[in-house]
């Protein structure tokens, strides 16, 4: 079946609905907006978590943590972990920044009460007590995970931000990437691949992501040949 239009654009998102509800596979000749991927949204947002105004947003911390799309098994941190983390968003009233995220973990641990279920609720009738370790050292491995190198050039920071997505297990070798995985990885390219239904849509969008950043690279590179000072980049401008 094809479907044409003059303007495909206004209907792109219920011929979309309407595919996903009767498992149809859809190509767009035309594409899509590389940030609706959710693949990539997912991905700008964590990129972005160190970069935002405040920085480490409570809300966006825990999507980071919570998507399908990031493996943080190698980080060390799993749903517990997460759960505490976000216990200790809600309690402190957190709104962002690491000083403010890190006062409160030091209050958490300062005072630590031990909530017992009662004798006769063995299901526990109260609400588990928040464990600021495992809070902490959620939050403590996101931030060593997800903080860019310090002054680095925008190829570092290219390089940074691949070796978070992880090489493209398909493809016969890593064209751009040494031989050993990095250590960094979230895994997004394997965990993408992971869901059938999606793996062909996402699996795309994470390439064309990556062709971009390769894109960008190379403009930059023209660009300062031209002007030296057209060079200089820090976190926040590269994302």
């Amino acid at each position: 079946v094809a479907l044409l239009a003059r303007t495909l654009e206004p209907y792109r998102p219920f011929i979309e609905e309407t595919a996903r509800e009767f498992g149809l596979p859809l190509r767009l000749v035309g594409g899509a907006p590389l940030a609706e991927n959710p693949a990539v949204s997912a991905l700008l947002g964590l990129l972005a978590l160190p970069a935002g105004r405040p920085a480490w947003r409570p809300r966006e911390v825990l999507a980071a943590l919570r998507s399908p799309y990031f493996d943080w098994t190698q980080a060390g941190v799993d749903a517990g972990q997460a759960a505490a983390l976000d216990g200790l968003a809600r309690q402190a009233h957190i709104l962002g920044g690491l000083a403010q995220w890190r006062e409160a973990l030091a209050l958490a641990l300062s005072a630590a009460p031990v909530v017992e279920p009662a004798d006769d609720d063995p299901e526990g009738g109260a609400p588990p007590a928040l464990d600021p370790a495992a809070a902490g050292a959620a939050l403590e491995a996101l931030v060593a995970r997800l903080t860019p190198p310090a002054g680095a050039s925008l190829a570092g920071y290219i390089g940074f931000v691949e070796d978070l997505v992880g090489d493209d297990a398909t493809l016969p070798a890593a064209p751009f990437g040494g031989e050993a995985a990095s250590p960094n990885s979230l895994n997004v390219v394997e965990r993408a691949l992971a869901e059938p239904a999606t793996q062909v849509r996402d699996l795309a969008a994470l390439r064309a992501f990556k062709a971009e950043l390769r894109g960008l690279a190379l403009s930059a590179a023209v660009l300062a040949d031209a002007r030296p000072d057209a060079a200089d980049w820090d976190y926040p401008t590269f994302i």
